[in-house]
């Protein structure tokens, strides 16, 4: 209650009238709900004189304004206190005990508030005042959107507005982090007390994951929009993940709730039948593979290697870091030898003979490649 009270003394500070202008609370009925969650009446005589009532006890005391302190000294016969205004109306007294920072003393006038509801009172100032829309939060706490209702339901455009969140007990300021609306329509991205981004539920288009999971994706996923998008799993946003759709076609960087790149995978099931996603491939230029990022089901692989038909894949932090073919070739001298080769179209230099037949050596010297014009000169068991 106090930090409610607080926080609508600071907001509304600017249309606080003064207690200088004593017909404002003199010769009024004015209630206080105390400690003990009674209700304590004040009536303040024009001399002087506090009338003060609880339970139909009466007292008489007497108070004071202190110009000079924007203060009022009261008498209570138990007690002494020196008040500083901090919101007047007709309808309601903001006053704070000096030397405190959020001790208040909220007086209702009792003809204008029977209900004595002093925060909803206050509120409808504010929402008057900053043309506050409230949205009601799943969670039960409410959004207050500074100048909200100018834009009706285009909540797109409430994107850059001030807002705080109001819980039961307090209203926290510069708020950070995502809301959800009540009607679980609508999630607030909220950024140092403002509106970031918007999203709205029905706008969605749904994809199952490899891992059985159904991700929201604002907007469609192909559309070519430059607008952020934001990915969320049962309407909770996803901070950063990065996502492999059912099919494996697709994976999904999400980077905190934003969708922020989309790739197009190429399947491929290796020699000992482990499979594969290589991200932006060309599906049918291996060689262009290089760099790629690598994945299995989704997931990161271990350094090492892996044979796709007689090409070799070397990865390292799951990128492929080399790629080498394995093919036969027939040579003059009735020699048929097994290079790998980095070239996909011939052997370079620096490319291995890893096997060769007949015979258990390979002679060093100049070889033509049946079939072809070319020569290769081996050495070492090396192209050279």
């Amino acid at each position: 209650m106090r930090k409610l009270i607080g926080y609508y003394v600071k907001s509304l500070s600017r249309a606080s009238k003064s207690l200088s202008k004593k017909s404002l609370f003199i010769e009024k009925p004015w209630a206080l709900v105390d400690n003990d969650n009674e209700i304590q009446k004040l009536i303040f005589k024009k001399d002087g004189e506090l009338i003060l009532s609880k339970n139909g006890q009466v007292e008489i005391g007497s108070w004071q304004y202190l110009a000079e302190a924007r203060s009022l000294l009261i008498d209570r016969v138990r007690d002494k206190l020196l008040l500083q205004e901090q919101f007047i109306d007709e309808n309601v007294l903001i006053l704070r005990k000096d030397g405190t920072t959020n001790d208040f003393f909220a007086l209702a006038n009792e003809n204008n508030l029977p209900d004595y509801d002093i925060p909803t009172y206050l509120n409808s100032l504010k929402q008057r005042r900053f043309n506050i829309k409230e949205e009601l939060l799943l969670n039960g706490d409410i959004i207050e959107i500074y100048d909200g209702n100018s834009f009706g339901d285009d909540y797109k455009r409430l994107i850059g507005r001030k807002v705080d969140v109001k819980t039961k007990d307090e209203v926290l300021l510069n708020a950070s982090g995502y809301y959800t609306s009540k009607c679980n329509q609508y999630i607030f991205q909220l950024e140092n007390g403002y509106i970031s981004h918007v999203m709205n539920r029905k706008n969605m288009k749904y994809f199952k994951t490899y891992d059985g999971q159904e991700i929201e994706l604002e907007y469609f996923l192909y559309s070519g929009e430059n607008e952020p998008r934001m990915v969320t799993i049962n309407g909770n946003p996803v901070l950063e993940s990065k996502i492999l759709l059912e099919d494996k076609t697709k994976t999904l960087y999400i980077k905190d709730s934003f969708l922020i790149r989309v790739t197009s995978n190429t399947a491929l099931q290796s020699n000992d039948g482990s499979e594969y996603e290589i991200e932006n491939a060309v599906a049918n230029a291996p060689f262009s593979w290089l760099n790629l990022t690598v994945t299995n089901n989704g997931k990161p692989i271990k350094d090492g290697s892996f044979w796709k038909g007689n090409l070799q894949f070397d990865v390292k932090g799951s990128r492929i870091i080399k790629i080498i073919l394995r093919r036969d070739y027939k040579l003059s001298k009735g020699f048929t030898v097994t290079i790998e080769q980095k070239n996909p179209v011939f052997p370079d230099k620096g490319d291995k003979i890893v096997d060769f037949t007949p015979g258990s050596i390979l002679p060093d010297g100049k070889y033509r490649v049946k079939g072809t014009l070319r020569w290769l000169r081996i050495k070492d068991m090396a192209i050279v």
